[in-house]
């Protein structure tokens, strides 16, 4: 890691200057921290959804496989809306630290039927031999979920798998 060094007089720097630059950085900084946590514990809204573990799988030459859950966050006790969930998982390869697209995962089941609201959950799986893995390549999923509330509420979540490497 390199180091820049200059030599400023105290009177360069101006307090209302440091001011503006904290003013930046206090945010910034605290919406990198709160990135990480949110992907990895529940933080969505009480009466909307979220996605669950991502699991990926599968060795060279095999059909991409794994599963996931979009779960619905209680709300209030005795909430009795539905929530219609449309998730949509497509498969990445990673090369030197890019994302490449594979394709669309064909999920099943391919139509969710209505969950409360209340904390209900649908899990999905896919088994597609349309996308199969190459030995010694990494993968990510990544699944963005739609949910459409009986009262006309929309919410999306979104997650990614961990790395699979094929074995």
């Amino acid at each position: 890691m390199h180091s820049h060094q200059e030599n400023c007089a105290p009177s360069d720097i101006a307090r209302r200057g440091v001011l503006k630059a904290s003013a930046w950085t206090v945010p910034v900084v605290s919406v990198a921290i709160a990135a990480p946590a949110a992907a990895a514990s529940v933080t969505a809204a009480p009466g909307s959804i979220y996605v669950q573990h991502i699991s990926l799988w599968g060795g060279g030459g095999q059909p991409a496989q794994g599963n996931f859950v979009v779960q619905a966050v209680k709300g209030v006790d005795g909430d009795t809306r539905t929530v219609v969930l449309s998730p949509v998982a497509t498969l990445y390869r990673l090369v030197n630290g890019t994302r490449e697209l594979v394709g669309t995962l064909t999920l099943s089941p391919s139509a969710s039927a209505p969950v409360r609201l209340d904390g209900g959950n649908q899990q999905f799986s896919f088994n597609d031999s349309g996308l199969p893995l190459v030995q010694g390549t990494t993968y990510v999923v990544s699944v963005v979920a739609t949910g459409i509330v009986s009262d006309g509420a929309l919410y999306t979540a979104t997650l990614e798998s961990s790395q699979h490497t094929a074995w």
